[in-house]
């Protein structure tokens, strides 16, 4: 007999657990949509100060003829580029060269996305502008122009998409200077 009330004991227990996990007046699981977790991106004023005071910085010296090696690396793409040998004379990349010495040629800056200083300064001002979720800049002492630039954005579809711009090797170049193919083309 006493085995059959332990039995009974029991099974009201199990019973009545069972009823609590149950319990109509339980929360249904949370099927509200996540918050978009991003940062919210602030430029402050002295990011952007920072940055048009570098870009006047580089304006002033009224370089147009120099050389550089630039490198644009984009996590995660395809789209990386570099290390690139360019030229500029007049402000114009007449001049690139791949890493190893070989030239690429007649160059499309946009198609290749190789970039003179100003459009570089051009480029990330859009950034700036755009609202990028992180972004680092560091810039030239002498000259002014970004030889460092980081940039970290989310897309539509919440992925994010980091960019490294480097400029390195920069070298103003005067027409004693230019290669001898750039000198003919002037003459």
């Amino acid at each position: 007999m006493r085995s059959r009330s332990y039995i009974r004991l029991l099974f009201t227990i199990l019973l009545i657990g069972w009823m609590a996990c149950a319990s109509p007046d339980q929360a249904p699981p949370d099927t509200t949509p996540k918050q978009d977790l991003r940062p919210t991106p602030v430029v402050t004023h002295d990011v952007q100060e920072l940055f048009e005071r570098s870009w006047a910085r580089w304006d002033a010296q009224n370089i147009h003829d120099y050389q550089f090696s630039f490198r644009r690396k984009v996590t995660g793409s395809t789209e990386s580029t570099g290390p690139v040998l360019i030229t500029v004379s007049d402000g114009q990349i007449t001049q690139a060269r791949s890493g190893v010495g070989r030239s690429l040629g007649k160059v499309d800056p946009q198609q290749e996305n190789l970039y003179v200083i100003d459009s570089l300064f051009v480029y990330l001002r859009q950034m700036i502008a755009g609202g990028v979720d992180s972004l680092v800049i560091r810039y030239d002492a002498e000259y002014g122009f970004p030889y460092f630039a980081y940039l970290d954005d989310w897309d539509r579809e919440h992925t994010t998409s980091e960019t490294t711009l480097e400029v390195r090797d920069f070298f103003v170049l005067s027409r004693e200077t230019l290669p001898d193919s750039l000198q003919a083309d002037e003459e």
